[in-house]
């Protein structure tokens, strides 16, 4: 039945990485990335580069990332490529101040401050910040943990937004279609229904929240699902309802596939789960 909801994830490029075993995914926040490469190749696992993302690496599936000096000293996180490539379509500016709408454990969190602070060809720090927030305080612990661990100072976990933001995140709940070759029981566990009652939160989340962003900010919607209900459905009838926002195309590409409202990552492209990523610019 989800083949009427992402045709393309049944062409054999795609089929094939949904039914194979995925990659570990790290992405390195450190200036000399060979501390932990060599810490990679001592253990015997092959860390291949990701194309367009310097701090991106693929390790081998059963990498015990997690064990090693470089994760626990904060230069390392375990994080899937689709999920770094959502910020990496969005246009960060160092200095912005942004919120992590549905921040969960923080792995965009993370990545987010680490752009916000970080200005190529400039020595100096800038100082961005990241709002965090989360309907689960569980994660939310573990956020503060993983950004301790980071030395990232400018993460602060909220209870409540308040903007306006120049840019807010919302990484929303989904079927999760798009991690299915890590999770493969989901495919039997998911259903249709589900895909629609997912929509009408997501489309909630964004009307939420879109009031928190400053005329000219941007709203970021991403999922890591592959279904239309769950992405173009959802952003559409968004726009629809707020015409104050517009959907901007990604001025960079990493190979998805922009529908005239997001960009579409299918796992055979670059070996990664699937995701979809929105930039909605208000106007």
């Amino acid at each position: 039945w989800f083949r009427a909801h992402c045709p393309a994830a049944f062409e054999t490029r795609h089929l094939n990485s949904i039914l194979s075993r995925a990659p570990i995914w790290v992405r390195l926040q450190l200036n000399d990335r060979s501390l932990a490469l060599n810490e990679f190749k001592g253990k015997g696992w092959d860390a291949r580069p990701a194309a367009g993302l310097p701090d991106a690496f693929a390790l081998p599936p059963n990498a015990g990332v997690a064990d090693t000096d470089v994760h626990r000293r904060g230069f390392v996180e375990i994080q899937d490529l689709g999920s770094q490539l959502v910020l990496a379509h969005t246009p960060i500016v160092p200095g912005q101040i942004w919120l992590d709408a549905c921040a969960g454990a923080g792995g965009k969190t993370l990545q987010l401050a680490h752009a916000l602070i970080s200005a190529p060809g400039r020595s100096e720090n800038l100082p961005g910040r990241v709002d965090a927030t989360d309907l689960r305080p569980s994660m939310l612990e573990e956020l503060h943990e993983r950004a301790s661990r980071a030395r990232l100072a400018n993460v602060r976990i909220v209870p409540t937004a308040a903007g306006p933001y120049d840019g807010v995140l919302i990484d929303a709940p989904c079927s999760g279609s798009g991690t299915w070759r890590r999770l493969p029981h989901m495919k039997w566990y998911t259903q249709p229904a589900m895909l629609a009652e997912f929509a009408v939160l997501q489309l909630s989340l964004l009307a939420k929240n879109s009031s928190l962003v400053k005329p000219g900010g941007l709203l970021v919607y991403a999922t890591c699902s592959l279904s239309h209900v769950e992405n173009l459905d959802v952003v559409a009838a968004f726009l629809a309802q707020h015409t104050d926002f517009a959907a901007e195309k990604p001025t960079k590409k990493f190979g998805g596939h922009y529908d005239g409202h997001g960009t579409t990552l299918l796992p055979g492209t670059l070996d990664s789960d699937g995701f979809y990523v929105s930039l909605l610019r208000r106007q």
